[in-house]
């Protein structure tokens, strides 16, 4: 949690290289963030089911990102955009303004910007964008920051992502199990 801060405070989007599990199933690092009330948004899964299984259309899925991440915004909760082990067309294909805004990935600073009760959020160009008259909001709660996880390797993650995520506007934090 203390990198997470230091990530948010040098306006940062935290992505963590998860090493806390080995396999398909959960990791350790998936496991605390499940119990930790915060709101998931499995990407890959996402993919699976529109591109593989085509039991939903992107229409669908993206509608279901835009609830999550409204859902952590008026809570406060940081929205996980899990990676698993894949690289999941987010740039080219699974972000929108009006409902999954790129900018929640690329620029901390542009969240930042709506959050609190300070802020207009019908001033703030993502938030204008996203925002619908049934989702009564009148504020993002000060706590809400999106955090991106991949289970890629150290050494394979970047030339996996690179594509599709803003690297370079992201703290790269690397998490393992201290035993």
């Amino acid at each position: 949690m203390d990198a997470l801060a230091a990530a948010s405070s040098k306006q940062k989007t935290p992505l963590l290289i998860d090493m806390t599990g080995q396999g398909d199933g959960y990791t350790v690092l998936e496991t605390f963030f499940s119990y930790s009330c915060h709101q998931i948004l499995e990407a890959k899964k996402m993919v699976v089911e529109v591109n593989l299984r085509k039991t939903k259309t992107v229409e669908e899925a993206m509608e279901e990102a835009r609830t999550k991440l409204i859902m952590a915004m008026r809570r406060g909760y940081s929205l996980l955009v899990l990676l698993s082990n894949s690289a999941p067309p987010l740039k080219s294909k699974f972000t929108s303004p009006t409902q999954f805004p790129y900018a929640l990935l690329e620029d901390a600073a542009v969240v930042q910007s709506a959050l609190g009760t300070d802020a207009n959020i019908r001033q703030v160009e993502w938030t204008r964008a996203l925002l619908r008259e049934a989702d009564k909001m009148h504020f993002v709660h000060k706590d809400f920051n999106v955090v991106v996880v991949t289970k890629f390797s150290p050494e394979d993650y970047v030339e996996f992502l690179q594509d599709e995520l803003p690297l370079d506007s992201m703290q790269h934090i690397k998490v393992v199990v201290d035993n």
